[in-house]
């Protein structure tokens, strides 16, 4: 008679499951944080002009709030259907 715990038994002791070394840990190893290098660097005068363009940018937006008027002054007309 065929008996599947013995059978289950005899190919587990048989035969070894090999572990994966390609898993993902629960935390990152230090060191291989610390070798990493930036992917793109900038030189100093693309960065210099790229502050420059950024600052324009910022004077137009801050003009543009200065211009805007006040919404309190603005009257707002609501009829019957909102």
């Amino acid at each position: 008679m065929f008996n599947p715990n013995s059978y289950f038994e005899a190919n587990t002791s048989e035969q070894r499951i090999p572990q994966r070394t390609d898993t993902l840990e629960l935390t990152q190893d230090v060191t291989s944080v610390l070798n990493l290098q930036p992917a793109f660097q900038v030189q100093e005068g693309l960065m210099r002009k790229a502050d420059a363009i950024f600052e324009k940018e910022q004077a137009f937006v801050l003009e543009a709030a200065k211009k805007r008027p006040d919404k309190a002054s603005s009257a707002l007309y609501v009829n019957e259907h909102g």
